[in-house]
């Protein structure tokens, strides 16, 4: 054990050094490890447009093996003619059908990564079974030169095939690939990046945490109507404005936590009923005002239906307590002559647990922010009724946007 970690801290700086890279890349639900070299040494991070090289080995070869012997990544890279990708496949015994949708879903891939130029993509095919001149034909379209044994009859299909020999020669050639390519900008890069990064949050929500704010319409089950509180003036039926807050985290990849404040309030309204004089010359003025408001503070779980590229749905369960207050509240002030003044206030309120239900559907605009959409049912029952409902029971439609981060990098 002791030898162990060195000899490990000693690959993994060595790969460091070399500027290697381990990677993976699944096909037909195999995992493939490859590993990744640039011979780019520049200030950028990543430059874009650069050349490939594809170098698969042969049975008796792993990667490591490969990069070792390979001669063509010890040329010092000094122009974008040299500066290439070199990628290190172990031995893949693919069949004649399965080796243009490989090779494409392994560059499209690397891609995303590296934003190299499709267009001079070079592949170097070791096993000594040919093929055919039409499935190279079809190649042509993603790989622009082919690489293969002296003896290999794959030479005699087209100009874009050539003898192992001419290896170090082969970045110079001017070959391209039947279709045509845009290199990408660094604007481009980041774009692209900004993408994955997006999708990759699509599909990894352990240890994320999210807070949204939305904004909707509540409509109250007619079942819950009661007769119009006379004394509050208060109609809850009639106020429709709801805002949520929710936050929470993701334990796994399907299911989060999250804790819900939820507010449904109508401004206080004041007005003056009536200016009045007096015999002995003062005037008394008379108003009256109302107001009303209901929120909600619950906990709750929500499990992830459905995820694919930026869009996510699913449904979630809260529950908690609310609170309905409703009141009004009258004033009489009188000017001059002896001068007094006097009020009467009628506030009442109701408490209830609730549980709320939701279907949900997010997109996700960039890594942080993201969009939402939810509908949610709400029961609850009141002991008495309050502002003309017996409870806050119904459908609201939200909509609103949140921000998301990792609690510990994935």
């Amino acid at each position: 054990m002791k030898n162990t970690i060195p000899l490990f801290l000693l690959i993994f700086t060595t790969q460091i050094l070399l500027g290697q890279t381990n990677r993976n890349f699944k096909f037909k639900e195999r995992d493939i490890a490859y590993t990744a070299y640039s011979n780019y040494k520049g200030h950028l991070d990543n430059l874009p447009g650069m050349n490939v090289a594809i170098i698969m080995g042969k049975p008796e070869e792993n990667t490591q093996e490969l990069f070792k012997n390979d001669t063509l990544n010890k040329v010092e890279g000094k122009s974008m003619i040299d500066f290439t990708w070199f990628y290190y496949l172990p031995f893949q015994n693919l069949s004649e059908n399965q080796v243009y949708d490989f090779l494409k879903n392994f560059i499209e891939q690397n891609f995303e990564n590296d934003s190299f130029d499709r267009n001079r993509i070079f592949l170097y095919w070791p096993s000594k079974n040919p093929l055919s001149c039409e499935k190279i034909k079809e190649l042509n379209t993603i790989i622009s030169g082919i690489c293969v044994a002296e003896d290999n009859t794959m030479l005699q299909c087209n100009e874009n095939v050539f003898p192992a020999k001419s290896i170090t020669k082969i970045k110079k050639r001017n070959t391209l690939t039947s279709l045509k390519y845009e290199i990408p900008t660094s604007e481009d890069i980041e774009k692209i990046k900004e993408s994955k990064n997006a999708l990759q949050l699509s599909s990894n929500w352990k240890k994320l945490m999210f807070i949204d704010i939305t904004y909707g319409q509540q409509y109250i089950d007619q079942n819950h109507f009661a007769s119009f509180d006379k004394e509050s003036g208060i109609d809850f039926s009639k106020i429709n404005t709801f805002w949520n807050i929710t936050t929470g985290y993701y334990i796994n990849n399907r299911f989060g936590l999250s804790a819900n404040f939820g507010l449904i309030r109508q401004a206080v309204e004041k007005g003056i009923d009536e200016i009045s004089e007096g015999a002995d010359g003062s005037i008394t003025v008379e108003g009256s005002g109302k107001g009303a408001g209901l929120y909600r503070l619950g906990i709750g779980a929500r499990i992830i239906v459905f995820s694919k590229n930026r869009f996510s749905t699913y449904f979630e369960a809260l529950t908690g307590s609310l609170t309905a207050k409703a009141g009004s509240k009258s004033q009489s002030a009188t000017i001059g002559g002896i001068g007094n003044s006097y009020g009467q206030s009628n506030i009442s309120s109701q408490h209830a647990l609730f549980l709320t239900c939701i279907t949900a559907m997010n997109y996700r605009l960039n890594k942080t922010l993201f969009l939402t959409t939810n509908i949610q049912y709400t029961f609850s029952e009141f002991d008495q009724p309050i502002g003309s409902i017996s409870g806050f029971t119904g459908f609201s439609f939200n909509f609103g946007i949140g921000f998301s981060f990792y609690v510990k990098k994935q």
